[in-house]
C-alpha cells in the first residue's frame, strides 16, 4: 500500500495565455486560465527582457462562496441607492469593484474546469528584448506549471477583449453557450503592419479590416497550434485555424488552412488593387472556447519558405541560400546556441524586421552536392560511402540517383532528412540493384 504522503499532488496547470505575446517596449495585461492556480505568485519567462507583475488570481469558487460574495455586493450597492444614498469610502469602492469583476468572471457550469482558475498579470517587454518564441510558466504553492509559448513581437499589437469563461454546451441548447459578442466588436479595423490577437468562441468568425496598396506582398501568418499544441477535450484535440482574405465586397480572394506540413496557416497575398480588404479567421469545424487562442501577423514581413542546403558546416551555413517573400536584400541571422553541433535556428533580417525561423543541421561534414543529370540508372552519380548528399527535387517527376559499391553482407543505412528540417518534400527512398 502507498501512504498518502507518497502520492504526489496533481501539479498546477495552465491551459491558455491570452494574449500569447506582445510588442517590444510595451506593457500589457495577460489573462491565464488553468487549474490549481490559487497560490500563484510568480511568472517565469525564458530569456531576458520580459518581466511580470501579478494583478489578481481568481480560483474556482463553490456555490456557497458565490452566495456570500453576492450578499456582500448587494449590501454595498444598497448603500448607493435611494434617497438615503451614502457615499462609499475608498476601501468600499475598491471592494465593490473587486466583487463586480469577480462575479463577472464567474461561470457556474464552465465548458472546461481545467481552465476555470484565472490569473491576471501585467507583462512588460523591454524595447531591446530579443524577438521570437519564449516559454511562460507560473509558480504556485503547489509547484511550477507546464510551459506555454509566449511571443516577443516587433509589430504593433491589437488584442480583442478577453473572453469570459465559456459555458458548457447542453445537447439541444448549444446556442446558450455561444459567445454573445456585441455587433461593434464583430469586426475590428486595423492599420498595417500589425499583429492581431484573439480567441475563437463556438461558431464564431473574427474579422479584421484594413487598407492595402496595389502590389504589396502581404504575409498573413497565424500561430495557434504553435501556441497550444494539444487541447485534451477538443475533438479533434486542437484548434485548427482557417484564414481567408476577402475584398470590400466580401468576395474571397485567398484561403489557407495549413502551410506545407505545418498545421498553422500562412497566406501569401499580392494585393491586386488599392482598397479595403478583410482577413477572417475561424475554426475549421466552428468549435471554440477561451483556449482557442491565436496570433496573426499581417504585413510585408520577411518570410523564409526554403533554404539550401539543409545542413553542413559553419562555412556552408555562411553561404546559405534562401527563398521566400520580402527577403530580397535580407541578411542572415543565427540565434544564440549552447552546442556547436545539431539543429540550429536560422532567420533573416530586412529593414529591422526578423523573419520566421527555419532549422539548419550543423555538422562537421559539408556534404556532397548532387549533380544533374542523375535521374536514371545510366546517369547515376557515383559516390563512396560514408557520404552525405545535399540535393533538391527540382521538378515534378525528378529522381536523384546515386551509385554505391557494397560487399555481400554489408549493412548500409540510408536516411533522408527533409520534413524534419521543414522541407516541403514528402520523400521516397529506394535501393535497387544494377538491373
Amino acid at each position: 500500500m502507498f501512504s498518502s504522503a507518497a502520492i504526489a499532488q496533481s501539479p498546477p496547470y495552465i491551459g491558455y495565455v491570452y494574449p500569447a505575446g506582445g510588442q517590444q517596449g510595451t506593457t500589457f495585461s495577460v489573462k491565464l486560465g488553468g487549474q490549481r492556480l490559487g497560490g500563484a505568485d510568480q511568472v517565469l519567462v525564458t530569456g531576458d527582457g520580459v518581466t511580470a507583475a501579478f494583478d489578481k488570481v481568481y480560483r474556482s469558487l463553490s456555490n456557497q462562496e458565490m452566495v456570500v460574495l453576492r450578499e456582500q455586493l448587494n449590501a454595498l450597492r444598497k448603500k448607493t441607492r435611494g434617497q438615503a444614498k451614502q457615499d462609499l469610502s475608498a476601501v468600499e469602492k475598491r471592494i465593490l469593484s473587486n466583487l463586480e469583476n469577480r462575479l463577472a468572471e464567474y461561470c457556474n457550469n464552465p465548458a472546461s474546469t481545467s481552465i476555470a482558475d484565472l490569473v491576471f498579470v501585467n507583462i512588460t517587454i523591454a524595447a531591446d528584448a530579443q524577438p521570437g518564441i519564449r516559454e511562460l510558466r507560473l509558480v504556485t504553492d503547489q509547484g511550477v506549471t507546464n510551459p506555454l509559448v509566449f511571443h516577443v513581437g516587433q509589430l504593433p499589437e491589437v488584442a480583442r477583449k478577453p473572453m469570459l469563461t465559456s459555458k458548457i454546451q447542453v445537447l439541444g441548447k448549444e446556442e446558450g453557450a455561444l459567445r454573445q459578442r456585441p455587433a461593434a466588436e464583430a469586426e475590428v479595423e486595423v492599420k498595417l503592419p500589425c499583429t492581431v490577437n484573439g480567441q475563437i468562441a463556438s461558431g464564431e468568425v473574427n474579422t479584421y479590416r484594413f487598407h492595402a496598396r496595389k502590389g504589396q506582398q502581404l504575409v498573413v501568418s497565424c500561430a495557434a497550434r504553435e501556441l497550444i499544441p494539444f487541447i485534451a477535450d477538443a475533438v479533434p484535440g486542437w484548434f485548427q485555424p482557417v484564414i481567408a482574405v476577402l475584398n470590400s465586397r466580401g468576395e474571397e480572394l485567398s484561403y489557407n488552412d495549413d502551410f506545407g506540413f505545418k498545421p498553422d496557416p500562412t497566406l501569401l497575398f499580392e494585393v491586386p488593387a488599392d482598397g479595403e480588404y478583410q482577413v477572417r479567421v475561424f475554426d475549421a469545424i466552428y468549435r471554440g472556447r477561451e483556449d482557442f487562442v491565436y496570433r496573426i501577423s499581417i504585413g510585408e514581413s520577411p518570410l523564409i519558405t526554403g533554404i539550401f542546403p539543409l545542413g553542413g558546416t559553419e562555412q556552408v551555413l555562411s553561404k546559405l541560400e534562401w527563398q521566400g517573400w520580402n527577403v530580397a536584400g535580407a541578411t542572415l541571422r543565427l540565434d544564440a546556441r549552447d552546442e556547436a553541433q545539431g539543429i540550429q535556428w536560422v532567420t533573416v533580417e530586412k529593414d529591422g524586421l526578423i523573419s520566421n525561423r527555419v532549422p539548419f543541421l550543423l555538422s562537421e561534414q559539408a556534404g556532397l552536392s548532387e549533380g544533374e543529370p542523375n535521374d536514371t540508372l545510366g546517369d547515376a552519380q557515383k559516390v563512396t560511402l560514408p557520404a552525405i548528399f545535399n540535393g533538391r527535387i527540382d521538378s515534378p517527376g525528378d529522381w536523384d540517383v546515386f551509385e554505391v559499391a557494397a560487399a555481400a553482407g554489408e549493412k548500409i543505412v540510408a536516411e533522408v532528412m527533409a520534413r524534419r528540417l521543414d522541407s516541403h518534400l514528402d520523400s521516397v527512398l529506394k535501393i535497387t540493384d544494377q538491373s
